[in-house]
């Protein structure tokens, strides 16, 4: 039986693709698939041209993986992370934050890596 939390639908005992949720105009990070064997693709938004911070953060805050970062023009850009961390280890199996900062305004995204 289908349980709803906060805009999403979990089914236990299944993995159930519920991705991101639409970004409204401004700043914002999509994923899919998510959870995710293998790669995610991202989808970076930004209303603005300027300088992006792209980094893949555990749930302590310590950076993962820098993602391709630096100066971008207003728009959606895709990205893809492959679940590996700085040295090209696999990352444990578990939930991630992809962070994206700009200027002063920072967003999230959860991601859940499967192994």
């Amino acid at each position: 039986t289908p349980l709803t939390l906060t805009g999403c639908t979990v089914t236990i005992g299944s993995v159930v693709d519920v991705g991101s949720p639409p970004v409204a105009s401004g700043l914002g990070i999509r994923a899919q698939p998510n959870p995710f064997r293998g790669v995610v693709r991202l989808s970076v938004e930004a209303d603005v041209a300027g300088e992006q911070d792209l980094r893949v953060i555990d749930l302590l805050g310590r950076t993962i993986r820098r993602l391709p970062s630096g100066r971008v023009e207003a728009g959606t850009r895709r990205v893809e992370w492959d679940g590996r961390d700085e040295s090209g280890a696999r990352a444990p199996a578990g939930i991630y934050l992809v962070q994206l900062r700009m200027g002063d305004r920072i967003r999230q995204a959860r991601v859940t890596t499967l192994w």
